[in-house]
């Protein structure tokens, strides 16, 4: 999870950075649609660093518990070949 924290800072501060660049961009040049454009090219900025699973993101990877085969008992296999001959 050290990886979605840091995914979702770096989004949260590109946003944020752009967002008040935009501002001032828009009240520099008195226009509105400079600001949203400078905004928008911070959301795709954002989204380009935190949606692709970059390996800076996988370094601290999560150790799952293995998966454990347990053997199928002669029930669970009759059920399901009762289920297909029904079937059929």
């Amino acid at each position: 999870f050290a990886g979605q924290k840091l995914a979702e800072r770096l989004f949260h501060l590109i946003i944020t950075l752009f967002g008040v660049l935009g501002f001032f961009v828009g009240l520099l040049t008195q226009q509105l649609s400079l600001g949203v454009y400078t905004l928008l090219g911070g959301v795709a900025l954002a989204s380009l660093v935190s949606l692709p699973p970059w390996p800076w993101y996988r370094r601290h990877a999560i150790a799952w518990i293995p998966v454990e085969n347990k053997p199928k008992t002669a029930e669970a296999s009759g059920e399901s070949s009762a289920k297909a001959g029904k079937k059929q």
